[in-house]
This record gives C-alpha cells, sequence and structure tokens, in this order.
C-alpha cells in the first residue's frame, strides 16, 4: 500500500467516526517561520478553539523556522507546490463529502500556487470537493493574487479572504517589496480589481498581541462568535452552490467586549 493510500484510508476511518451523512473536512497550510511542532499545536488549538466538526488535516511544509529566512521560506513553498497538490488530491479521493482549504501568511501563496496549477490543468477530480478557499492574513502581491484567483475563481472554487489593516507581519512585508500593500491588508474586494472574492474584515477587532497577524486564530471573540456557529450549524463559508454566511463579505467591529457586524 503507497503512502497516499494510507493517508486516504487514515482519512476514511476518520471520516466513518463522524457518524454524520456529509462528512466535511478541512486542511490548513500554516505560514512563514514555523517549524512543525508548531504547526500541530497551532492546528490542534484552532481546532479545539472553534469546536469545527469534521476531519481537520495539517499540511506541514519545510519551513526554515527563522525569522531572517524569509526568502528561504518562499523558495520552500514554492518546492512544496507539488506535494500539497498531491496532497489535495489524496484528499479529494476520500470519502469525504467536501473540505476546506486554509492558508495563513506565506502559507496562502502555496495554496493559490497549487490551486492555480490545478485548475490550469483541469484537475476537476481533485477541484471538485474543495468547497471553499480560506486566505488568512494573505501574504501575496495583489497582482499576483488576482492573476492567481482568476484562474480558481473560473474553476468554481469559492475564495474568502479573512483581512486586518493594523497587521504588523504584513506592513512590514510590504516594506520590504517598496511599501507594496499586500493582500491581508486590504479593506474591500474594489482593492483587489475584478475578482469577485468574499472579504472578512477584521480590523475592528482587537488583538492582544503585538504583530496582529493572527487574529482569526487569536481573538478570542472572533473564535467564541465562529464557534456558535458551528454549533448551531449555520453554514459560515458555504459553497459555490451553496452560500454561506460569509459569501457577501462581512465587516467585524469591537466594542467592549462586544462583537459587532456589518455586512
Amino acid at each position: 500500500m503507497s503512502g497516499a493510500d494510507e493517508f486516504v484510508g487514515s482519512i476514511n476511518q476518520s471520516a466513518k467516526r463522524l457518524g454524520t451523512t456529509r462528512k466535511q473536512g478541512a486542511i490548513l497550510v500554516h505560514g512563514y517561520n514555523t517549524n512543525f511542532a508548531e504547526a500541530v499545536v497551532t492546528a490542534a488549538q484552532f481546532t479545539y478553539d472553534l469546536n469545527t466538526r469534521g476531519v481537520n488535516i495539517l499540511y506541514s511544509w519545510p519551513s526554515a523556522a527563522k525569522v531572517p529566512l524569509y526568502l528561504q521560506d518562499r523558495e520552500r513553498a514554492l518546492f512544496a507546490r507539488d506535494s500539497l497538490a498531491e496532497t489535495l488530491a489524496a484528499t479529494s479521493r476520500s470519502s469525504l463529502s467536501g473540505y476546506i482549504v486554509t492558508g495563513h501568511s506565506m502559507g496562502t501563496f502555496l495554496v493559490m500556487e497549487t490551486l492555480r496549477s490545478l485548475a490550469l490543468a483541469k484537475d476537476q477530480r481533485t477541484l471538485a470537493k474543495i468547497d471553499a478557499v480560506v486566505l488568512v492574513s494573505a501574504d501575496l502581491d495583489i497582482g499576483l493574487f488576482q492573476e492567481q484567483a482568476e484562474v480558481v475563481l473560473e474553476a468554481g472554487l469559492p475564495i474568502f479572504v479573512i483581512v486586518s489593516d493594523d497587521d504588523q507581519a504584513l506592513a512590514l512585508s510590504a516594506r520590504l517589496r517598496g511599501w507594496e500593500k499586500r493582500v491581508g491588508a486590504v479593506r474591500s474586494s474594489s482593492e483587489l480589481g475584478d475578482v469577485e472574492v468574499s472579504i472578512v474584515d477584521l480590523s475592528g477587532v482587537q488583538d492582544s498581541r503585538p504583530l496582529a497577524h493572527s487574529k482569526a486564530a487569536e481573538s478570542e471573540l472572533f473564535l467564541s462568535y465562529v464557534q456558535a456557529l458551528n454549533e448551531q450549524g449555520v453554514n459560515v463559508f458555504g459553497t459555490a452552490s451553496e452560500p454561506g454566511l460569509f459569501t457577501r463579505g462581512v465587516l467585524f467591529a469591537q466594542r467592549g467586549g462586544d462583537l459587532l457586524i456589518t455586512q
């Protein structure tokens, strides 16, 4: 039995234990400066905090896991494209009804590059089971993203971009590139041109950490809100055929201990 077959078998066993008709899954791709152990802890904590129902999968690529090695991490992310494509293909061969692909920071670059390649290759067998693409704190050039997103959207995959304009890690990334704004720091889809993506804006949500680079995984208010939706069975992201709560975009603001939502 090949490694891919064992992987599919493991997913099927986990899916069998769900006891639901529609068996959902999620793949998380971590970002820059993250070693394997850190990625596992983050993925486990995120799954626990959100109380997600389904099969949760971590895809870990070989980050150098050192702050000064940013450019090396970008090259390693490019190197990991084929492996991620193989992981997505194997996941789509499993008994899961569908799954979400989530990337964080530099992981969004890896996710979009891989999905673009699969879309250009017209690999519908793999793409058909991907319900949505979620990009958190995306460390992506806007022009590059427009090219990637156009192809991915044409393949029928909805894209959700979770942004915050006070993300200091993305501000540093922009500074290194002559102050070119990163996708994860936009405030509206109009800044991304004609690509039809859904923006989830967390700029108004407070973050106790100085970089504000992981609000979606660290804001207790936001996590509690999404967790409550999951417990109520509310479809947050939805699919291309069945829109979810965030499909039209949503703006979050925090007032004291309350979370205010505008669509």
